[in-house]
């Protein structure tokens, strides 16, 4: 399992901005600062196989190409 992340370049009090979470090389999730929470999306197939990014905190969804 790995962890990915991005941060700014503000080289003074770096700032995260997306975490990448992987189970080898597949992507389970990623997480993005939202206000004083997180964001969570979860990347996996539909029963057809097509790629899918849905949300941890509400409904939304989309597909994604290349993902899987």
């Amino acid at each position: 399992m790995a962890e990915y992340t991005e941060t700014d370049a503000a080289p003074t009090s770096p700032q995260w901005s997306k975490h990448y979470i992987y189970l080898g090389a597949r992507l389970l999730a990623t997480q993005t600062p939202a206000g004083s929470g997180v964001r969570v999306e979860y990347h996996h197939p539909d029963r057809l196989g097509t790629g899918l990014v849905t949300s941890a905190t509400d409904t939304t969804y989309f597909e994604q190409k290349g993902c899987l």
